[in-house]
């Protein structure tokens, strides 16, 4: 008898120049064109789409007032990452079969695959996200390389958990 292997295929969305999976829409077009594929998913990096949309200070953007420094001043950068990251995990649904969880920042010498909790995404909305959609596939806890310890495991699980 013949065995089905028990392997699905999850391509990642990177922010690289070259990548299939750098955008919103190509996230929806993947989604369409491998519908009838019952092994092919995305995985979800968080890390990886901030970079991709960097999101710019209103006073960079086309409000041009005397009042464009208020409005930083109030803005939150980091929930807006993390509705982005919401938008691209609900356009994958039920194809999305992986997420590497890391966190990031602004500061441009450790920008991405930081511990989750020491950056500026909302966790608890991004967590939240997911269990609407009902996921059941994994999360993986994605550091760099310097950071990967037990130690800094605990506190990401720790956390996680508190959202």
């Amino acid at each position: 008898s013949k065995e089905e292997l028990k392997v699905k295929l999850a391509c990642e969305n990177m922010p690289n120049i070259g990548s299939n999976l750098n955008s919103l829409e190509d996230v929806r077009e993947f989604h369409s064109e491998t519908k009838k594929m019952k092994k092919v998913g995305l995985c979800i990096d968080t890390s990886h789409i901030p970079p991709i949309h960097q999101i710019q200070p209103y006073s960079q953007t086309h409000l041009n007032s005397e009042y464009q420094p208020h409005f930083d001043k109030f803005r939150n950068i980091g929930y807006e990452y993390s509705y982005l990251i919401c938008k691209y995990l609900s356009q994958a649904g039920e194809k999305l079969y992986h997420v590497h969880i890391s966190d990031f920042t602004e500061d441009t010498s450790r920008k991405d695959h930081l511990m989750p909790g020491s950056g500026i995404l909302a966790w608890n909305l991004i967590l939240q996200t997911l269990s609407q959609m009902r996921y059941e596939g994994k999360c993986v806890i994605e550091l760099r390389t310097e950071d990967c310890n037990l130690d800094n495991f605990e506190k990401s699980i720790k956390s996680l958990s508190s959202f």
